[in-house]
C-alpha cells in the first residue's frame, strides 16, 4: 500500500475474519525469505502468496498477509487459502493475446483469425499472474483448442502468457526470450521470474 495513505486506512478491519476472507487473493513472486502467508508452487523458484485487496481514498492497494494479521483476526491458514483460491478461480480471465491488447485500446478483435497466444490474468487485470494455478481453467482450454502441451511464460506478476506447444518445442529458446522482455519492458517491481515452464494438461 502506497505510504501515503497508510495513515487513511483503516487497520481495525485486519481484525475482522470477515473482512480477511472477503478480500483474500492470492499472488506471485520470486522465491525469498520473507515472512508471509505463502507456499511453494509447481513452478521451480516462484512461490505463492496471500494479500488482501484494500481501497483507500479511492485508490487501491494490497496488503501481504502474515501470521500476525490472520492471528489477529482469528482466520486459520487453511481458511484463508480456500477463501482465495475460491476467489481466484472466479476471477480467471483467459483469452487471446491480440484480444487483451485490443481491450485495453477499447478495440474490438474482428479479424477472425485464430490467435494461439494465451493470456491469463484476473478481473482487474492486477496481480493476476496467479490465474495459472487454475489447472481447471487451463486444461478447458487445451480441450477447447484440442491441445495438450502448452508453454508457460511468466510475463509479470500480473499476468501470465500460454502457448501451445508440441515435443519439439525448446524451452530454452523461451526462457530467453522471458528474459530480454523482463529486461527491456517489463518494470522491475513488476517481474516476476527469467524463467519458462511446459505445462501438460
Amino acid at each position: 500500500m502506497n505510504r501515503a495513505h497508510i495513515a487513511d486506512f483503516d487497520i481495525d478491519c485486519l481484525r475482522e475474519k470477515e473482512f480477511i476472507l472477503s478480500n483474500v487473493c492470492i499472488g506471485l513472486q520470486k522465491e525469498g525469505t520473507e515472512k508471509l502467508i505463502k507456499r511453494k508452487c509447481d513452478y521451480e523458484g516462484i512461490e505463492a502468496y496471500l494479500y488482501l485487496k484494500v481501497t483507500v481514498n479511492g485508490i487501491d492497494g494490497t496488503i501481504k498477509l502474515n501470521d500476525s494479521i490472520l492471528d489477529t483476526s482469528h482466520t486459520s491458514v487453511d481458511e484463508a487459502w480456500r477463501a482465495a483460491e475460491k476467489r481466484l478461480c472466479e476471477d480467471t480471465v483467459i483469452e487471446p493475446l491480440a484480444n487483451y491488447f485490443n481491450g485495453f485500446l477499447g478495440e474490438d478483435d474482428s479479424t477472425g483469425a485464430e490467435n494461439y497466444m494465451f493470456v491469463l490474468t484476473n478481473k482487474s487485470k492486477v496481480r493476476g499472474a496467479s490465474t495459472i494455478l487454475n489447472q481447471e481453467a487451463i486444461t478447458e482450454l487445451g480441450k477447447k483448442i484440442n491441445v495438450s502441451r502448452f508453454v508457460y511464460l511468466p510475463s509479470s506478476i500480473h499476468e501470465s502468457l500460454l502457448i501451445p506447444v508440441d515435443d519439439n518445442a525448446s524451452l530454452e529458446i523461451f526462457k530467453k526470450m522471458v528474459t530480454e522482455v523482463n529486461h527491456t519492458t517489463v518494470n522491475e517491481e513488476d517481474r516476476l521470474i527469467d524463467n519458462a515452464y511446459f505445462l501438460n494438461v
